[in-house]
C-alpha cells in the first residue's frame, strides 16, 4: 500500500516536473501528461499524502491539467498544511495575501506563514518579514521584520537579502536593524 502510493506520487513528481515529455500539446492545450499526473497525484492526495495533496494544490493554482481553480487550490493545500507540511503552510498563507481562491486576509497570510516560517522554510519567513515590514495582518514592526528577514537571508534566500538591504537602508539608526 505505502509502496503503490509512493509509485504513484513519484510518477506525478516526474510527470509534473516535465521530465521526458512536453508540457503541452501542438496546440497549446495542456498536455495528457498533466491530466496524468494530476490524477495519480489525486489518489495519493485522497489517500491523505500531504506532499501529494500540496502538489494537487499548484496543479489547480496553475491550472496545469486540471482546470484553474484557486479555490480547490486552497482546499488542498489547507489539507497539506494542517498535517504540517510547511511548504503547504507557505502556499496557502500566499492564497490569503493575494484572495486567491479565499477572501484575502492578512491575518490569516501571517498566520500560515508563520507556521511554515517556524520551520525554518526560508520563502515563508522572507513574506512574514514584509508583512511586519508593511503592517500588513500584524502590527508594522521593523525589528520583527528585520529578524524574518534576517533568517531567510541566512539561507541564502536572495529576496530576503535584497529585503534586509531596503529595510536598513530605509531605517537607518533604529536599534537592532543593523
Amino acid at each position: 500500500m505505502l509502496r503503490d502510493l509512493t509509485i504513484l506520487f513519484l510518477f506525478g513528481a516526474l510527470v509534473l516536473s516535465g521530465a521526458g515529455c512536453a508540457t503541452k500539446s501542438p496546440d497549446g492545450t495542456p498536455s495528457t501528461a498533466f491530466s496524468t499526473a494530476g490524477g495519480a497525484l489525486a489518489v495519493a492526495a485522497d489517500k491523505g499524502d500531504a506532499d501529494a495533496q500540496n502538489k494537487l494544490g499548484i496543479l489547480y493554482a496553475k491550472g496545469q491539467g486540471v482546470p484553474q481553480d484557486y479555490a480547490e487550490a486552497a482546499r488542498w493545500h489547507r489539507k497539506a498544511a494542517d498535517q504540517g507540511n510547511a511548504v503547504a503552510q507557505f502556499n496557502l498563507g500566499g492564497l490569503y495575501e493575494k484572495g486567491h481562491g479565499v477572501t484575502q486576509n492578512y491575518v490569516e497570510a501571517a498566520r500560515w506563514l508563520r507556521k511554515a516560517a517556524d520551520q525554518g522554510y526560508a520563502a515563508a519567513q522572507n513574506n512574514l518579514g514584509f508583512l511586519y515590514d508593511k503592517g500588513q495582518g500584524v502590527p508594522q514592526d521593523y525589528a520583527e521584520a528585520a529578524k524574518w528577514y534576517r533568517k531567510a537571508a541566512d539561507q541564502g534566500d536572495a529576496d530576503a537579502q535584497k529585503n534586509l538591504d531596503a529595510l536598513n537602508h530605509r531605517r537607518q539608526g533604529i536599534p537592532g536593524l543593523v
